[in-house]
């Protein structure tokens, strides 16, 4: 046992709506399939992503055709759609229609949303053709951060926010919460040599000032404008999609996706590619300062009237990576966290002191 879950079960039954909606033809048989495992597809909440790739027939005509089946089993014990990580969330923005059409960058097309009482859910997701690039170079992010700009400022002015029980909210919030136990736990571990290599004690003060300060911090990124967000917009997260009308950034894995600050999927598309975004052999994230001019010039123009000073302190600084953690990775005994890569260097930043 190699400890994958096993492969799903598909019939024809499952998969002839999806393939029908996929090809755009309500007489398509699919028949000669073959499930393939994609790696990294487990995660957090996530029991598996396969491909399914099969053929068929419509009409006396053989036809080819491809999917990717994303599996979230239904937990032992549902939080409700308050938690941060909530099992269902990414389903219920599909079956909403709200990543139909997306300002700035695109969502994979659903082809069947499949909830599934005691199981879990089924996603039938648009299989993203084209090569996976490996190595982005510095303008791949500032591209992706443009996008991810356009993106969040379309919904200050020209959308409606999206609104929905199960969106996530204050994430930012949420996941300091998570890392407290293991700030207030910090002075001991460092007596362990292999936690002073990792933390070493000038990266433990500046831990534990920006966690004295953290309250404040959060209060001013709560004070910005209120925009939809990813969240999760790390590189592994992100596709360069190059098609007819230009290259196009698309964006997996909607399991945070909700209400957040204008420019907050900047963090995790410089910080978390850092630390978690990247394959081995993959190019790391360039410097904030950089992907945070392209990010802003389109967000701060979807800014309705002439917001307050406070609301745009975080627009025109670029983000601190004074953590350590975007170095580091997750904490190793973190349950259900995604493991982290290899370390990455990060300059020191400015001491931080309380606003």
């Amino acid at each position: 046992m190699d400890g994958r879950p096993p492969l799903p079960d598909l019939r024809e039954a499952d998969l002839t709506g999806p393939v029908r909606r996929a090809l755009g033809s309500e007489s398509v048989i699919p028949a000669d399939w073959q499930v393939h495992p994609l790696a990294g597809g487990r995660g957090e909440i996530t029991g598996g992503v396969y491909r399914i790739v099969g053929g068929g027939h419509d009409q006396g005509l053989r036809v080819s055709w491809s999917l990717v089946l994303k599996v979230v089993p239904e937990p032992d014990e549902d939080d409700g759609p308050a938690a941060h990580n909530y099992w269902k969330r990414e389903f219920r923005c599909y079956q909403a229609g709200l990543l139909a059409d997306l300002p700035g960058i695109s969502a994979p097309r659903c082809w069947g949303a499949c909830d599934r009482p005691g199981e879990g859910t089924w996603l039938w997701l648009e299989d993203i053709t084209g090569p996976r690039q490996e190595n982005w170079r510095d303008q791949d992010y500032a591209r992706a951060a443009r996008s991810l700009g356009q993106f969040g400022a379309a919904y200050l002015k020209e959308r409606p926010l999206p609104r929905g029980a199960w969106l996530s909210d204050r994430m930012l919030r949420k996941e300091s919460a998570f890392f407290g136990p293991y700030l207030r736990d910090l002075p001991a571990a460092l007596d362990h040599p292999l936690v002073r290599q990792a933390c070493p004690a000038e990266q433990a003060a500046r831990l534990e000032r920006l966690w004295a300060v953290r309250e404040a911090l959060l209060k001013q990124v709560e004070a910005l404008p209120r925009t939809f967000c990813h969240l999760d917009a790390i590189r592994r997260n992100l596709h360069r999609r190059e098609g007819t009308g230009g290259t196009r950034t698309v964006a997996f894995d909607w399991e945070w996706a909700g209400i957040g600050a204008l420019g907050e999927d900047l963090a995790p598309l410089v910080a978390g590619s850092l630390c978690m975004g990247r394959r081995r052999g993959q190019r790391p994230a360039p410097g904030c300062r950089g992907v945070h001019r392209v990010h802003r010039r389109p967000a701060r123009r979807g800014v309705a009237g002439r917001p307050g000073r406070g609301a745009l302190c975080l627009l025109r600084r670029p983000p601190r990576c004074a953590t350590g953690c975007g170095a580091r990775g997750w904490p190793a005994s973190s349950p259900g966290r995604r493991t982290a890569t290899r370390p990455s260097r990060l300059s020191s930043p400015a001491p931080l002191a309380p606003s």
